[in-house]
């Protein structure tokens, strides 16, 4: 298996922070770090290209940061990992970005910002997916499988997770 990094909130300001949690990381367990998430996805907020130039400076391989933490969807509207285009320097930032489109709080504690109705969203995304045959990363935190504390997320991941594999190619 793999260790990722879910790096701190004000993370995203220099790679040098990003580098060191990273290292923090490695040396408790042991393993190279190779991917990341920011923590509520958390990019500099005029300048998400900087962020993720930062990944790179930092020695990650693949980042999942451009996510959205109250719309569900694909944030740049592209459904398949890619590698960024930084348009202040011209090139290609080489960290892989996997689109993480789906969190449990999407379809509870910020339904509002999705339209009010979990099966609506779901069932949208799901005919997005197999309409552009696109991939998708799903954020449902630990705490969704305490039901008694938090009621329907863990039915609503296993669900998703149920047809995704009914469907096959899953990886």
């Amino acid at each position: 298996f793999e260790i990722g990094l879910h790096t701190s909130y004000w993370a995203y300001r220099s790679y040098r922070e990003i580098e060191s949690e990273k290292n923090v990381v490695r040396d408790v367990s042991g393993q190279e770090v190779f991917g990341n998430r920011h923590h509520f996805w958390r990019l500099n907020p005029e300048n998400s290209d900087e962020t993720l130039t930062f990944h790179g400076e930092a020695g990650l391989k693949y980042d999942m940061s451009l996510g959205h933490d109250r719309y569900a969807g694909w944030r740049r509207g592209i459904g398949v990992p890619y590698y960024p285009f930084n348009a202040q320097s011209k090139k290609t930032i080489p960290v892989l970005q996997i689109p993480t489109v789906l969190m449990d709080d999407h379809l509870f504690g910020r339904l509002q910002f999705n339209g009010n109705d979990r099966n609506v969203i779901v069932n949208r995304l799901k005919d997005e997916l197999i309409r552009y045959s696109a991939c998708l990363s799903l954020c449902f935190h630990e705490y969704c499988y305490d039901e008694n504390l938090y009621p329907g997320r863990r039915k609503a991941y296993f669900e998703f997770i149920d047809w995704a594999i009914s469907r096959g190619n899953v990886w």
